[in-house]
């Protein structure tokens, strides 16, 4: 495996690990209240480390397209890579305003990020 395509799989595992708090407060939430004194030290931890995941994220993909296409070039992944700004600019308005409505979109955003990634990784080269 390439070094560029080891950073587009590290991406996606790091997404994987950022959203796994929202995913287990949804499956405590809904599904099966979680027991045990694990749970509030894991999400304890993962919240600790959403920040620099986020930033870590936005890094490694500007770094993966450059890597790939040797400069700016509009794709799929660039795509992508516009709606994990656009996550990470209403995550980082609401930790600064602490105003509700930008977490709803914040996580609203996720959507569109999944969407982006199963399209890149689906239709690389679509545009």
């Amino acid at each position: 495996m390439s070094w560029i395509r080891f950073i587009g799989w590290l991406n996606i595992g790091l997404l994987g690990v950022m959203i796994l708090p929202f995913l287990l407060r949804q499956f405590n939430m809904r599904v099966h209240k979680i027991k045990g004194k694990w749970y509030p030290t894991l999400n304890k931890f993962l919240r600790k480390i959403h920040k620099p995941l986020g930033i870590a994220i936005v890094l490694l993909s500007m770094l993966h397209g450059y890597l790939v296409s040797g400069g700016f070039r509009l794709h799929t992944g660039t795509l992508e890579l516009f709606a994990i700004a656009i996550m990470a600019a209403l995550g980082a308005t609401f930790y600064f305003t602490k105003k509700k409505p930008f977490l709803v979109w914040h996580r609203w955003a996720l959507v569109l990020l999944v969407l982006m990634v199963l399209l890149h990784q689906v239709l690389r080269n679509l545009i």
